[in-house]
């Protein structure tokens, strides 16, 4: 009889006026922590090939029937089942810009052997790789807690291996708490190497 939010507000949940106090949000809470050897700015014409690699990168194609992840965790707890058109990855938005003569390679299974190793394979013929590590719906909510703030999962082995092939990478974090790189390993990817953390 008397709800806590007036259903006539209803009307306004995902309009243009969201959609773009959103988009202005993510816009001015994006921060560049690290940029070695000024990897950053670069520009995408000047590139041939580019590696997206990464569980938050974009969806995984030839299985529509499962959830995509890099859309759950983008947007985290507590919201609604996602549609396509709602909450746009990084694949998204890099194919909206990416010059049709720059080829794009995309990795998003890295959770086993066999995915890192593919990730190494785009990322060694790349002029450029964009690695989008993160959270995912499952390690970042309520009654998610965790002992460690290191990435989840392999992702500090794919950065690892990654990094290796001396391609610059750029690493885009999608997440919902703070994330820690393993201490020494952070220390190793810094030295002599290019690289950016977005």
């Amino acid at each position: 009889e008397q709800p806590l939010t007036p259903l006539a507000l209803q009307a306004t949940i995902d309009s243009v006026a969201h959609r773009e106090l959103a988009r202005a949000a993510v816009v001015d809470g994006a921060t560049l922590l690290q940029n070695i050897g000024h990897v950053l700015p670069r520009a995408l014409s000047s590139l041939h090939r580019v590696a997206l690699v990464g569980p938050n990168a974009a969806c995984a194609v030839g299985d529509e029937s499962r959830p995509c992840g890099a859309q759950n965790a983008a947007m985290g707890g507590y919201t609604p089942k996602a549609t396509p058109t709602q909450v746009r990855t990084v694949g998204d938005a890099l194919l909206t810009r990416l010059p049709a003569s720059v080829a794009l390679d995309v990795v998003v299974e890295t959770g086993d052997a066999g995915g890192i190793a593919r990730a190494v394979n785009a990322t060694t013929h790349a002029d450029l790789a964009i690695v989008v590590l993160g959270d995912s719906s499952g390690s970042c909510g309520e009654s998610e807690d965790r002992m460690s703030l290191d990435l989840i999962g392999n992702q500090l082995d794919l950065l690892d291996a990654l990094v290796a092939t001396h391609t610059p990478i750029v690493v885009v974090l999608v997440h919902g708490r703070p994330v820690t790189f393993g201490g020494s390993r952070a220390s190793r990817w810094g030295s002599g190497g290019s690289n950016a953390l977005l």
